[in-house]
């Protein structure tokens, strides 16, 4: 038989154990700020892997060449973004910039000797990590990313219709059962909007 004492104790420090586990927070589910943090996270690493591979070809390409300090980086949207780069570039080299807003992209000049070809190649990897292609910043969701999405579209979103009074639909589409109602559907798109939109304007290359 365990003496009254041990016995005692053992109870006092079972007591104490679901007393820690109730008062032990429960893990919140990622939000928007998260989600930003993590954005930025997985596209700095993708533009380290651009500039380390970009430095090395200046090295093969221009023996004795000085490659710069990178960054830091300011990400911009796909609009913002060419007339900043062109304008980046133009006060480091001689070659022609011209942005294209509309498409996203930008124009080079051809360089006419091997000297404004080794200005424009350094000053191309200067720009690119100050302000790197929004091309970088986007890529597969991470895992805090997904974790989000799917509970902004599978609880968050249908607890908003049925707080409305609508029924939710299927995930592809929660609006299903209203969709064939002009007004209920505009009154509930109005009321529960697409929670992934909040998505297009999270950086990085997210609208500011």
């Amino acid at each position: 038989m365990t003496p009254r004492p041990a016995r005692a104790a053992a109870v006092l420090a079972a007591a104490a154990l679901l007393a820690g586990c109730a008062a032990a927070p429960a893990e919140s589910a990622p939000g928007l700020d998260d989600v930003a943090l993590e954005r930025a996270e997985r596209a700095e690493e993708r533009l380290a892997v651009l500039l380390e591979a970009h430095a090395g070809y200046l090295r093969g390409r221009w023996p004795g060449i000085e490659v710069p300090d990178a960054g830091p980086p300011e990400w911009l949207d796909a609009t913002s973004w060419p007339s900043a780069y062109a304008a980046c570039l133009s006060v480091r080299t001689a070659v022609p910039v011209v942005p294209d807003g509309a498409t996203g992209s930008v124009t080079l000049g051809r360089p006419t000797s091997d000297e404004e070809t080794r200005v424009l190649e350094r000053a191309i990897y200067v720009c690119e990590s100050i302000l790197p292609p929004p091309s970088i910043a986007r890529g597969t969701p991470g895992p805090i990313e997904t974790a989000w999405r799917q509970r902004a579209v599978e609880v968050d979103l249908p607890r908003c219709l049925l707080r409305q009074g609508v029924p939710p639909g299927t995930v592809d589409d929660p609006f299903a059962r209203v969709r064939s109602d002009p007004a209920a559907l505009a009154r509930a798109e109005a009321l529960c909007p697409d929670p992934l939109q909040a998505l297009e304007g999270i950086p990085p290359a997210g609208r500011r």
